[in-house]
């Protein structure tokens, strides 16, 4: 495998950053810091709506316009508070405080693994080109970014905006086009057994599958150090 791996793409939840995504939680938060009260059940009323309403966030995604994606979840918290007893008029507001707070280190919603920047920087030592592909809405390239992770990435390919996600051959294939590689010179990494390793591989990509808790073996890491490791 390492003699002629020219790229490696990654996956990134629970591969480069650990995500612990509960949004409802980030918008009683702001309720609550502006003095509003708010009942129990509030959050999962929130994630609730969200899960209902999910495919037609799939559709926002799809135009590309990160604006789009943005009314989308402002609708959907004026639902919410609609819901909870609240004006709708705050959501706007409600939406931006929440999204900002979401993205800070404190919140801890988004957090890069320890391993993630060294082993991005022995790839890149290595002379080895990087991208992502994710399961992950049109904000990917900015969750990468308030990770500190995005500079060493030529792309990130995100399945929503995209139109399609792992293990989908197509989301692959795009990753090729764009990297304008084969198969046999790119490796996929990602904790994913589905989507990621057995994906990849069925698209023709090299694979490893990210298993943090597991043994290490023929195809299976613990760490992602352990990717250019494989490579040398």
């Amino acid at each position: 495998m390492s003699g002629g791996i020219q790229a490696v793409t990654l996956d990134c939840a629970e591969t480069l950053i650990a995500v612990r995504f509960r949004p409802g939680e980030a918008g009683v938060r702001v309720l609550e810091q502006r003095g509003v009260p708010v009942e129990d059940g509030a959050a999962d009323a929130f994630h609730g709506l969200m899960h209902r309403a999910w495919p037609s966030y799939d559709e926002a995604n799809r135009t590309g316009d990160p604006r789009d994606a943005m009314a989308w979840w402002q609708r959907l918290t004026g639902h919410w508070l609609v819901e909870i007893g609240l004006d709708p008029a705050l959501a706007p507001e409600v939406h931006a405080e929440a999204d900002a707070w979401m993205r800070t280190s404190e919140a801890g919603v988004f957090r890069p693994f320890e391993d993630s920047a060294p082993a991005l920087a022995a790839l890149q030592k290595a002379g080895v080109r990087l991208a992502v592909i994710s399961n992950w809405d049109i904000t990917l390239e900015r969750t990468l970014a308030d990770a500190g992770l995005r500079e060493p990435f030529e792309f990130a390919l995100a399945s929503a905006p995209f139109g399609a996600e792992k293990p989908h051959p197509s989301i692959f294939q795009e990753a090729l086009r764009r990297l304008d590689l084969s198969p046999e010179a790119v490796l996929h990494v990602g904790d994913d057994y589905e989507a990621d390793f057995r994906g990849a591989q069925g698209a023709g990509l090299h694979a490893l599958h990210l298993d943090r808790a597991g043994e290490p073996g023929p195809h299976r890491i613990q760490s992602l150090l352990e990717i250019a490791e494989r490579l040398a």
